[in-house]
């Protein structure tokens, strides 16, 4: 799949970045910041941050939420890197737990919300994610 130059260039500086950061005792690491933030709990209603903790619009909808969720997550670990056993064990949870079934909640909530301009803006801004990820389901 092709990626945009600053997709490579984003995705270099970030392996040298934690190549920069490893530690002889794996115990060190502390976890990702975004997988730390993100622990599968999506409020239903009221406030709310995505995968990337970023804060978003309190009005959308707990199924949007969810799928804005996985698939920001979906996007993400499927274009990590598996440089080691265990991480790629990861890495294959995390896709399944995440990516699996996506395309089908896509098309499902683009029906359910047809008449939402808003929501469609929102549901087609982060399917994006998907034409950079490296596994799609």
């Amino acid at each position: 799949m092709k990626h945009s130059r600053i997709f490579r260039y984003t995705m270099l500086a970030s392996v040298m970045l934690l190549a920069a950061c490893q530690t002889a005792d794996k115990a060190d690491i502390a976890p990702s910041p975004v997988t730390a933030e993100y622990d599968g709990k999506i409020p239903k209603t009221g406030v709310w941050k995505d995968f990337y903790s970023d804060p978003r619009d309190p009005g959308i909808p707990h199924d949007v939420r969810v799928f804005i969720t996985k698939t920001q997550a979906c996007g993400h670990f499927s274009g990590e890197e598996p440089y080691d056993t265990e991480r790629r064990a990861f890495l294959r949870k995390m896709i399944n737990e995440n990516c699996t079934g996506l395309p089908d909640t896509h098309a499902a909530l683009r029906r359910n919300y047809a008449g939402s301009t808003s929501l469609l803006a929102v549901i087609t801004e982060v399917w994006a994610i998907m034409g950079e990820a490296e596994t799609v389901p």
